[in-house]
């Protein structure tokens, strides 16, 4: 109990720092809000562009990919929150640990947060909601509320697990140093979920659900909502069993590399 409450109150603490540092250049924070509407419009733009050839993308029409899409920024929004990953190769090699554990801090909140752009990501998830509410309204959609729950809840499940496979790929580098190449190659196959995974073949779709949980870091949810799938129990326990089985194996890795570190000295 006494951990989790250490781990809660440093993010915190850094949240606190973030918002500050934003705060104190007005410039960076507009920046930042425009450089989230310009990846956002250049995707409206993609999508608008590409249905103006394909009358409809893989059964999808314009309004069900633009609530695809928002979903997707909703997604990327909650991974905001491991954002540390990035860098912690680097500060690992370095010997930036050294700095956390002679501190009463908890490590690993210390590493993913104290460089984490707060704002930044609550402007995504406000504004990938916002985008929700002008889609529905300009076209006209009904989503199914009973769904909604059970749609975030597979949203959160999905992206949180998808994260904790790469803060694996990433405690690697405990044993082999730099690892950038490994997991930039994991993370060059995530890019497929910017498009609804019903594009693929049914086997790479199968790999995409049952190995790597991308089906439901945003197709899932977001069929769901529009009615294109109906709630699967088997679907929700592999995504379960999935999410135990990676946090087990985030924590078992993350303190085998831990006592690696402290056993070399840093």
């Amino acid at each position: 109990m006494r951990s989790m409450s250490g781990f809660f109150n440093i993010i915190r603490r850094f949240a606190i720092i973030s918002v500050k540092k934003v705060s104190a250049y007005q410039f960076e924070l507009w920046m930042t809000l425009i450089q989230l509407l310009f990846n956002l419009s250049f995707t409206v733009i993609f999508w608008y562009t590409l249905l103006q050839f394909i009358p409809a993308f893989a059964g999808w029409e314009i309004d069900e990919l633009l609530l695809y899409t928002s979903m997707l920024f909703l997604g990327e929004g909650i991974s905001g929150i491991f954002f540390g990953f990035r860098d912690m190769p680097e500060r690992i090699l370095q010997g930036e640990l050294d700095k956390f554990l002679t501190r009463p801090v908890n490590v690993m909140a210390a590493m993913l947060f104290e460089n984490v752009s707060v704002l930044y990501f609550i402007e995504q998830i406000c504004v990938s909601v916002l985008m929700v509410g002008v889609i529905m309204w300009k076209y006209r959609i009904t989503i199914l509320v009973s769904h909604l729950p059970i749609a975030l809840l597979n949203l959160i499940l999905g992206v949180i697990t998808i994260q904790l496979i790469i803060g694996v790929l990433t405690f690697l580098s405990f044993w082999f140093g730099r690892i950038e190449n490994l997991r930039n190659l994991f993370l060059s196959v995530l890019e497929v979920k910017e498009y609804p995974i019903t594009i693929f073949p049914r086997p790479i779709r199968r790999v995409l659900t049952y190995t790597i949980p991308v089906y439901f870091a945003a197709y899932y949810p977001c069929a769901l909502l529009i009615g294109k799938e109906t709630v699967d129990i088997g679907l929700e326990a592999v995504l379960c069993l999935q999410t135990v089985f990676w946090v087990w194996m985030f924590g078992k890795v993350w303190k085998m590399g831990l006592r690696r570190y402290e056993a070399n000295g840093g």
